[in-house]
């Protein structure tokens, strides 16, 4: 990465939404820590798959995105681990759910939810679990292009909403997570 990383060229760095928002800036902090140096950065915040297009194709030197076991990668991209996920359903203190331990699958299959938009990595977690078991979510409540966003319409609507539990922190305090029975939704990040 030092090539990468040469004193005063800015990296140029593609990241998921859920890691520009909730893990680079810890990252990048650390690193600067480490070093005792500033690192300059040109940040581009786009989906995962597009942050895989953009380190492919050399229009960025590093991504951070959603590993994605399902691809064989073209051009042979290098994955290192960052860290591990989950999918989570948050829903409002007030919601029925809230009142639960877990959600019930055929509810939850069932239910209209705030999602992510539809190219977000945490629908496509979400939908590769469900499709061997034949099930699939209902239409979406509506869809959200950012998590903060997605955590106000749960609020304001009183509906379910799923989101990565990297997002969720203290000031959440009024949106809870409930586990789908016998289901989870795991993801891991990776630097590619």
């Amino acid at each position: 990465m030092g090539g990468v990383l040469a004193h005063g060229v800015p990296a140029r760095l593609a990241a998921s939404p859920t890691m520009a928002e909730s893990v680079l800036p810890k990252l990048l902090v650390d690193f600067e820590e480490r070093h005792e140096r500033h690192l300059s950065m040109e940040l581009t915040i786009v989906s995962s798959a597009v942050v895989r297009d953009l380190v492919r194709e050399g229009r960025v030197d590093l991504g951070l995105a959603a590993a994605d076991p399902s691809r064989e990668e073209e051009g042979s991209l290098i994955e290192i681990p960052i860290c591990d996920d989950e999918v989570v359903v948050v829903v409002p203190q007030g919601h029925p759910w809230a009142a639960a331990e877990e959600v019930d699958l055929d509810e939850f299959v069932s239910t209209p939810m705030i999602m992510r938009d539809p190219g977000a990595d945490s629908r496509r977690t979400v939908d590769a679990v469900l499709r061997p078991l034949g099930l699939s979510l209902s239409p979406p409540l509506a869809e959200i292009g950012n998590t903060a966003a997605a955590k106000d319409a749960a609020l304001h609507e009183g509906a379910p909403v799923l989101l990565s539990r990297l997002t969720l922190g203290h000031a959440d305090e009024r949106l809870l997570v409930r586990r789908v029975a016998g289901l989870c939704f795991p993801r891991r990040f990776v630097l590619l």
